[in-house]
């Protein structure tokens, strides 16, 4: 499916992480004029079709000279601190995705450009339904709160400067490429290298995304017309998993010798982690035509392929 974006012009942030990674690499094979941030200009990353701009959230001047140069019809706005247990900074957590997300409006002043912003499922925190764009949210951590406050932030920008803005909110994206700190890539590399894999009890349900889905909703975030009461969007897999259950999945395309590998309850659970959060799709299929195409087992056997991949 084409994504009507060959030759248009688009800025990212956040562009070197997991999913932007992966949408990085979808634009360049849809035609787009791809500009990217980047923290170091020494980072030797390169990749034909796209244009790099030494840039950093924390540095004004950077984003508006990175902005002028680009000059986007259309901006991802992906990056982001504390996605991980390991980024434990609560002060740099608030500035990166509070203070940046400001720091970047204000550099695309003189830009015409839309703004499609990466959320988290984190932004709503326990919730016995699944969770739809119109309830009240209830952050049950810091990270959760400054992505709320980011996405709050860069729509009442958009209503005031009368620029298009959508955030999509992004459940438990997964795939290739993934983080190694996350769960589910430390427990397939673990049982890879035959080593235990600690957990907590495995009793959460989650949504989980597979990474060409959620870069497809960002796709179609960017080209679709966008409705004044859809500027919110959940972005999920289409399912409520038990977490055990998925990580058993994940041992048994390992092997199933590895199943007695997974450790559950040697872990405490963490603060603030909601028993339950998956999302409802109803708005964002009847708003952008967005539907996961990629089941749960495929995204999995592929995750697992792709990691055995990499180790030989």
């Amino acid at each position: 499916m084409s994504s009507g974006l060959a030759g248009t012009r688009v800025l990212l942030t956040g562009a070197t992480g997991f999913v932007g990674s992966h949408l990085v690499r979808a634009l360049v094979d849809a035609g787009a004029e791809v500009h990217a941030l980047r923290r170091r200009p020494d980072a030797g990353l390169s990749r034909q079709g796209v244009t790099w701009h030494a840039g950093d959230l924390l540095e004004p001047e950077s984003l508006r000279a990175a902005a002028e140069a680009a000059r986007p019809a259309v901006v991802f706005h992906l990056a982001a601190y504390g996605t991980t247990p390991a980024e434990r900074d609560e002060a740099l957590t608030v500035r990166v995705n509070v203070d940046g997300s400001l720091a970047l409006w204000q550099a695309l002043r003189e830009q015409r450009a839309r703004v499609v912003v990466a959320g988290s499922s984190g932004e709503y925190g326990a919730t016995d339904m699944p969770a739809r764009e119109d309830q009240a949210c209830a952050p049950g951590d810091l990270y959760g709160a400054s992505k709320l406050a980011a996405g709050s932030l860069l729509l009442a920008l958009g209503r005031r400067d009368g620029r298009e803005v959508v955030v999509l909110r992004l459940f438990g994206v997964y795939g290739p490429g993934d983080r190694p700190e996350r769960v589910l890539p430390h427990v397939v590399e673990s049982l890879l290298a035959g080593r235990a894999a600690p957990l907590t009890h495995g009793e959460q349900r989650r949504d989980f995304t597979y990474v060409s889905d959620a870069v497809a909703a960002l796709l179609l975030a960017a080209t679709r017309p966008l409705a004044p009461s859809a500027q919110v969007l959940n972005v999920g897999g289409g399912g409520c998993h038990r977490l055990r259950d998925v990580l058993e999945t994940a041992a048994r395309l390992v092997g199933d010798e590895s199943l007695s590998l997974l450790q559950f309850g040697a872990l405490a659970s963490r603060p603030g982690d909601p028993p339950r959060l998956c999302a409802s799709l109803e708005t964002v299929e009847k708003s952008l035509g967005y539907v996961p195409r990629v089941s749960l087992a495929d995204g999995l056997a592929r995750t697992v392929a792709a990691a055995r991949e990499a180790r030989s």
